[in-house]
C-alpha cells in the first residue's frame, strides 16, 4: 500500500504553501507516491497547473480547497425559549433582548 498526501499547500496559499503545483507533482513522483491532493487554502488557482502536471507525469492528482468560513450563530439559536425570553417581557427593553446582541463568531476551517 503506498502513502498519498492529501493535505497540501502549494505557493496559491497566501503565506502558507512555498512550492509551485508542478514542483510538488515532480516530488510526490521521486518519492514514488501514485497519488497527491492539492488542497490550497481559500484558492482553487492551482488546480488546472496540478491537474496538468498529474496527468503528464501519471500521479493521480485529487483538488480540494481548504476552505475558512465564518460561522455566526442566528440570534434566535441564543434566547433559551420564548416563554422565558426577556423579549416577551412588557418590562424588557430593545437593548436587552437576544435579537439585538451580537452573535457569537468563530473561523472554521473546512477541507474539501
Amino acid at each position: 500500500m503506498s502513502y498519498a498526501e492529501l493535505h497540501c499547500h502549494s505557493v496559491f496559499s497566501l503565506l502558507d504553501g512555498a512550492a509551485q503545483p508542478e514542483q510538488l507533482v515532480a516530488r510526490a513522483v521521486q518519492l514514488g507516491m501514485r497519488s497527491l491532493a492539492l488542497t490550497d487554502r481559500d484558492d482553487l488557482g492551482g488546480a488546472v497547473r496540478f491537474s496538468t502536471a498529474a496527468a503528464t507525469t501519471g500521479v493521480d492528482g485529487i483538488i480540494g480547497a481548504e476552505l475558512t468560513l465564518d460561522v455566526t450563530a442566528p440570534a434566535s439559536s441564543l434566547a433559551s425559549s420564548p416563554a422565558s425570553s426577556p423579549a416577551s417581557s412588557p418590562a424588557s427593553s430593545p437593548a436587552s433582548s437576544p435579537a439585538s446582541s451580537p452573535a457569537s463568531s468563530s473561523l472554521t476551517h473546512i477541507v474539501l
